[in-house]
């Protein structure tokens, strides 16, 4: 039951933050400009869909509130796709969050799909989920904390 609720957009947001300026924020992601709650590309309709870039103007909370819907929506469609099994509100939960921040390439690429594609309650689900925590190989606390709240929310 993939969809945006209140609950996996405060998750998000809670670990995004909000930024109304453009921020280079990922010295590991050279090019990777994000504004708002962690959007890297624009909706179709603001500035033609284009990927954030430094020059760009601010935006408002408003804006940013409506980014993050989009590309929440977005990614609840492609995990729709990627995950044609039966699994519980908490669960979609978890996913959105982690497929926000690393992306749907990312995801449907991860051993962490193929283990719950087979079976859900998997205990691997937890070391899987655990090894996106890294950037330019190094553990990120605020990974590891986004992390541990994605999986306990799996678990609830």
């Amino acid at each position: 039951m993939f969809k945006v609720t209140t609950d996996n957009l405060n998750l998000i947001t809670q670990f995004e933050g909000l930024t109304l300026q453009p921020l280079h924020e990922h010295p590991d992601r050279i090019g990777i400009v994000t504004i708002g709650y962690g959007t890297i590309q624009y909706p179709p309709y603001y500035m033609e869909g284009k990927a954030v870039s430094l020059t760009d103007p601010p935006i408002t909370p408003h804006q940013a509130e409506n980014f993050i819907e989009y590309e929440m929506e977005s990614k609840c469609n492609a995990l729709k796709i990627l995950f044609p099994i039966p699994l519980n509100q908490n669960r979609c939960d978890a996913l959105l969050s982690l497929t926000y921040e690393i992306g749907v390439t990312a995801i449907k690429k991860s051993t962490l799909r193929q283990v719950i594609l087979i079976n859900p309650n998997d205990i691997r689900v937890r070391s899987e989920w655990g090894k996106w925590i890294y950037s330019d190989g190094l553990s990120i606390t605020g990974m590891i904390s986004r992390r541990a709240k994605e999986i306990a929310l799996w678990y609830k």
